[in-house]
């Protein structure tokens, strides 16, 4: 996954995972595996507004991901949140 970008606009609030987002949604149950076999996460962007805070700029992650021969490289504003 390569060239996405996100941009979040508001006054507060939180912009999470430009190129990949992992985790539950509505307190979903059971388990939720992501594992990424030789992928490439690159040149992925997520940018905000001011009072807006911005993580995972390739991934970003509230469960445990397995990396298998992956390279997260190029990701603005970082490679990877919980990771």
């Amino acid at each position: 996954m390569a060239g996405n970008l996100g941009r979040a606009t508001g006054t507060a609030g939180f912009a999470r995972g430009g190129g990949l987002w992992n985790g539950r949604l509505f307190n979903e149950q059971g388990p939720i595996e992501l594992a990424l076999e030789r992928t490439l996460v690159t040149r992925n962007r997520l940018s905000a507004s001011a009072g807006i805070d911005v993580e995972g700029g390739g991934i970003f992650t509230d469960l445990p991901i397995t990396l298998d021969a992956s390279r997260i490289v190029k990701n603005s504003p970082d490679q990877c949140s919980g990771c």
